[in-house]
């Protein structure tokens, strides 16, 4: 949510003077706030990240295919329609893949083009859900997914990096695709509806926003205790999640934050 984000933004600015460039580049402002960032990362040249907001960059990708895909499937009218653009869509971002590998790495992994793969499986899978709600499958499917998608991740560190991001990534949305199908059929996955899973569920726009900065943060203290760090790492960017869902998101959700601010306003009008 836009909110969240600018608050973190907002943070990330003010400790931008004391900590330097490394933490944040002011020139990477705009690209940041215009959900562009991933292309200054991708665009050849270019050295180094986005600091403390180098994970906005899949909130980047995001944000453009939000833009173009309503428009998409709003010219094109029909589900057929929409189910074929996404499959034709979903084989020119392997193509551009393909073609991407031999201008480096950034270039493949924070294309907007290439990351498009992804989105449209997920997209389709959405078009098809719609149009055949009844199609379920078993409940083994998700589980044997994940367990799938965790093979291929440790494969990661044994290929090179051209062939993870040209062929791993691409098996990791088939997968995450198959399993969404399928836990979305009607079929119950107990093990997955289980209150703490909810939490972080919810709360999981929060926990990606907040942690990296704080990782990047912990470049000034490395040496410190691995416990302290780890009992740090897994603790603070949760509370600042659950902050952020609490007084940030959730009033958002319901208007009560737009009522907050208004009668905040008020009362400063009125003095």
């Amino acid at each position: 949510m836009a909110p969240a984000f600018l608050i973190l933004l907002v943070v990330v600015l003010a400790l931008t003077p004391a900590l330097g460039d490394w933490w944040f580049q002011w020139k990477h402002l705009l690209p940041v706030l215009l959900y562009v960032g991933n292309w200054v990362i991708a665009s050849p040249g270019h050295e180094g990240d986005l600091g403390a907001m180098n994970h906005t960059w899949s909130l980047a990708v995001e944000e453009q295919f939000y833009l173009v895909w309503p428009l998409l499937v709003g010219v094109l009218a029909t589900r057929r329609r929409v189910v074929v653009a996404a499959i034709a869509l979903s084989a020119a971002s392997l193509v551009a893949t393909w073609t991407a590998a031999g201008s480096g790495w950034e270039r493949v992994a924070y294309g907007s083009d290439v990351a498009l793969f992804g989105l449209c499986v997920g997209a389709n899978i959405a078009v098809l859900r719609i149009s055949s709600p009844k199609i379920g499958g078993s409940r083994l499917i998700p589980v044997a997914c994940m367990c799938a998608i965790a093979a291929v991740t440790l494969t990661y560190g044994e290929v090179d990096t051209a062939t993870a991001l040209v062929i791993l990534m691409p098996t990791v949305s088939l997968l995450a695709a198959a399993a969404v199908w399928a836990s979305t059929g009607g079929v119950p996955v107990p093990r997955l509806e289980v209150a703490y899973l909810r939490w972080f569920g919810t709360r999981s726009y929060g926990i990606y926003l907040f942690q990296a900065p704080f990782l990047v943060a912990f470049r000034l203290h490395a040496g410190w205790p691995w416990p302290i760090m780890l009992v740090l790492l897994f603790t603070v960017p949760l509370l600042l999640a659950e902050a952020s869902y609490r007084w940030v998101e959730m009033p958002m959700r319901r208007g009560s934050m737009t009522e907050v601010l208004h009668e905040a306003d008020g009362r400063v009008g009125g003095r």
